[in-house]
């Protein structure tokens, strides 16, 4: 397994280290408290992998308002999950 290999991996994800130190009921709590908009989005992009482009068609809007909405989510669950330390 080459260099590019691991860089391709989950922990290339910038959220990944952060996912490390997170137990699961606490991931649970942070994204219950993401607006219902937030979530759809973040969860179409981190877990269903659709790209931007798709999911602003589905959703009927235009790639900026998710590509804004995606980075207000991530700063949001940053935020709750770091919150403390």
């Amino acid at each position: 397994m080459g260099p590019s290999a691991a860089s391709t991996g989950p922990e290339s994800d910038p959220g990944f280290a952060l996912m490390k130190h997170c137990q699961a009921h606490e991931l649970v709590a942070a994204l219950s408290r993401l607006p219902k908009v937030q979530l759809r989005r973040l969860l179409m992009h981190a877990v269903v992998r659709l790209p931007v482009r798709e999911i602003a068609r589905r959703e009927g809007c235009s790639e900026r308002a998710v590509k804004y909405s995606l980075a207000r989510a991530r700063r949001r669950m940053r935020a709750l999950l770091t919150d403390g330390d």
